[in-house]
């Protein structure tokens, strides 16, 4: 009796080695596959730490914030009450993070990637190239043509003007103009034959430019004239909203001073120099470039307006340009020329503004360092800003000199160790931006030559075998999307640093 007891006893605690506890058992599902991205989403401001190993005794290698981008290299696996994974960020560097826990996740399958659109006939197509270089396809979107009249389409004050200058060149340099131009050209029919596309983040909504629009040569026949109106529209899968008309030769709302414009042989009159979504699709940012004359010299200037996206209400916020998002979208960072002597062509210095146009500050600079596209002489360069907006990359030393670069934090007044600039590149820049999780920079010359230049290693040139015209980097610069001035596309992974085709 006395073994039976213990025997029951016994049994009572064991289990073989197949029946023992599941360590993932009353934990969150995995959600991540092995190759796809995802994003830190703990939103209680200490974020989650990258660890050496699937443990929360193990070391801590840093410790991310709510928003970092990764990758997943491994299944998961559990251990102390979480689904760990191991990924890699966006910077290389490798580790474990805590996916989840018996209540709640940490992160979320985020996938990064770009959104291009190609207009074919009536339909907008719409792909999605993603982290691996690969194309998705979303459903297209069709596109109303809108053709019509010179008097239904254009605003009358741009249409008499033009008129004028029709009857102007008719009567001293008619053999200069084109035969198809009317007597008036309010009965000028005009087709969809010029749109331009901007999406937002998610890809649900697209900011769209149509263009009504005609070329008028001088009578010495050296330069064209834009004249016409251009419609700027939201467009989503409930179909197109028109949010405002410009006509080309549209009063700016001030002058402030003369600017060189950012285009050598400038044609339109007024033109939507940059369209910049905020994180969150809330809003749109443009910079509108008035071009006007003065004394036989081209004078630009340079203003920003906000859309209000659920609005589609348009605002004015103030003189400037080269814009970049922070704080999630709760502010606007841009540049503005200021000077003291009319004939200096002043200064080009920094500051921030809440979308409604409050608590507008000015970034101060350390001394010895200047913005970036000035110091080169580049007109059409966009800031280079880090993901969160948190840091600009600028020049050390003079006006027109950028021997070398560094990372400011306006914030802290801080700056990184100095970098130098690549010497392939010279003063040939045209685009420049943060890679790597902001441990490298990709400069894109004025030629057509991509340069990657990440922080701890030598400078590399990648090449496709065509001049590239455009780049652009993926969130948290894991990658890079390559535009040749042909159309083709490539993907450029940094941490592989292998180059692919991308098929439309």
């Amino acid at each position: 009796m006395r073994k039976l007891i213990l025997f029951l006893f016994l049994a009572a605690f064991y289990k073989p080695v197949g029946a023992q506890t599941d360590p993932c058992a009353g934990l969150v599902t995995p959600r991540l596959l092995v190759g796809a991205t995802g994003r830190i989403m703990v939103d209680d401001g200490i974020g989650l730490v990258l660890r050496d190993a699937p443990s929360t005794t193990s070391q801590v290698i840093v410790t991310l914030r709510e928003g970092a981008i990764f990758t997943a290299l491994e299944l998961p696996t559990c251990a102390d009450g979480l689904v760990w994974l191991r990924v890699r960020l966006a910077d290389g560097r490798e580790g474990y993070l805590a996916e989840g826990g018996a209540d709640r996740y940490y992160v979320e399958p985020y996938e990064v990637g770009i959104h291009l659109f190609q207009e074919e006939g009536e339909l907008l197509k719409h792909y999605f190239v993603n982290s691996q270089g690969t194309t998705q396809w979303y459903p297209a979107l069709p596109l109303l043509p809108r053709s019509g009249l010179g008097a239904d389409l254009w605003q009358s004050p741009e249409a008499a003007l033009a008129n004028q200058v029709l009857q102007d060149r008719r009567a001293n340099c008619a053999t200069i103009l084109p035969p198809e131009l009317p007597p008036d050209v309010n009965g000028l029919m005009f087709q969809d034959n010029q749109r331009q596309f901007f999406s937002s983040p998610d890809g649900e909504k697209i900011l769209t430019f149509r263009d009504y629009t005609i070329s008028i040569p001088d009578c010495a026949n050296q330069k064209t004239e834009q004249f016409g109106t251009s419609y700027v529209s939201l467009l989503d899968s409930n179909g197109e909203q028109v949010i405002f008309p410009y006509s080309q030769h549209s009063d700016p709302p001030s002058t402030p001073f003369c600017q060189p414009p950012n285009v050598l042989f400038p044609e339109q009159r007024t033109f939507v120099d940059e369209v910049v979504w905020s994180p969150d699709g809330t809003y749109v940012a443009l910079v509108v470039r008035y071009l006007r004359d003065s004394q036989n010299f081209p004078c630009a200037f340079y203003h920003i307006f906000l859309v209000n996206v659920q609005t589609l209400e348009l605002s004015y916020l103030d003189t400037g340009r080269r814009l970049n998002w922070t704080d999630s979208g709760r502010r606007l960072l841009y540049a503005r020329v200021e000077r003291t002597d009319p004939n200096d062509l002043g200064i080009e210095r920094l500051f921030s503004v809440r979308p409604d146009g409050s608590d507008r500050i000015e970034i101060p600079l350390l001394p010895d360092l200047t913005l970036l596209p000035s110091a080169l002489d580049v007109q059409h360069t966009t800031l280079p800003w880090d993901a969160a907006g948190e840091g600009l990359l600028v020049c050390v030393g003079r006006v027109y000199t950028c021997n070398e670069v560094r990372t400011f934090f306006p914030m802290t007044q801080n700056v990184s160790p100095a970098l130098t600039t690549p010497v392939q590149m010279g003063t040939d820049l045209s685009a420049v931006f943060y890679v790597a999780g902001n441990t490298g920079l990709v400069w894109l010359s004025s030629d057509g030559r991509v340069l990657i230049q990440l922080f701890e290693e030598s400078v590399q040139e990648v090449n496709v075998g065509l001049p590239i015209f455009e780049i652009q980097p993926l969130p948290s610069g894991i990658g890079v999307l390559l535009r040749s001035e042909e159309g083709r596309y490539f993907y450029y992974d940094v941490a592989t640093g292998t180059v692919t085709e991308v098929g439309l």
